[in-house]
């Protein structure tokens, strides 16, 4: 009786044990419904990660660009300093180098001035022309100087006079200045030879009618 009860029991057992494996393998009509939709969530998931990770790929190798372009600008820019530094190096030696003694020509000057007219001329006697008619050139003054400075203290001055009168055609040629100077200051300087006067070259700026005469002053000392 005892076995059997038992028999019983083990078969009520195996009975509801496979009930319950059987309705756990067997899934509902409705979780057969949600099945598809987590299915395509979890791939939008994945999708989403995937464009992300993209993305970030993409900043970096921008970021890695930028910072490989940024390397060269600054290679180049060392490579050209670093080609400037001869440069710079001639520039010093050159400057500390002493420059070298000045020549007979660095010292010279060399200036020229002309007063001239141009004229025409009618004159008649009884109606006829007499000279001098007709158009003139003439040349008052031509001044060539030649100015040479020995050193901070002495200096030497030349100029030339030139005459041109076309109503007689003739040409004249002086010395108008030839002296040396000895400026020891500014309320000191001696010259000794044939210079101008003081007054005459302040009066010939006032004048202004060099070009037709000398002036006055001039005219008694050429």
């Amino acid at each position: 009786m005892t076995t059997k009860i038992s028999l019983l029991t083990g078969a009520a057992v195996g009975v509801f044990l496979a009930t319950g494996a059987a309705a756990q393998a067997a899934p509902t009509a409705h979780e057969a419904d949600r099945a598809p939709a987590a299915a395509s969530a979890a791939a939008a998931r994945q999708a989403a990660e995937i464009e992300a990770l993209k993305a970030q790929v993409e900043a970096l190798s921008e970021r890695l660009a930028a910072t490989e372009q940024q390397q060269r600008k600054l290679q180049d820019q060392a490579v050209g300093e670093v080609q400037t530094l001869p440069d710079v190096a001639k520039l010093a030696a050159a400057s500390a180098t002493p420059n070298p003694k000045p020549g007979w020509a660095d010292s010279t000057q060399v200036s020229g001035r002309m007063y001239f007219d141009l004229t025409n001329l009618k004159q008649t006697r009884d109606g006829a022309k007499v000279a001098p008619s007709g158009v003139g050139f003439d040349v008052k003054r031509f001044y060539l100087g030649v100015d040479h400075r020995f050193n901070d203290t002495y200096s030497a001055n030349l100029t030339t006079d030139v005459q041109y009168s076309s109503a007689i055609g003739a040409t004249e040629l002086y010395i108008k200045k030839a002296f040396i100077q000895g400026k020891y200051s500014d309320a000191l300087t001696v010259r000794l030879g044939s210079a101008d006067m003081p007054w005459v070259p302040y009066v010939e700026d006032l004048y202004g009618y060099r070009y037709f005469e000398k002036t006055i002053a001039d005219g008694l000392t050429r």
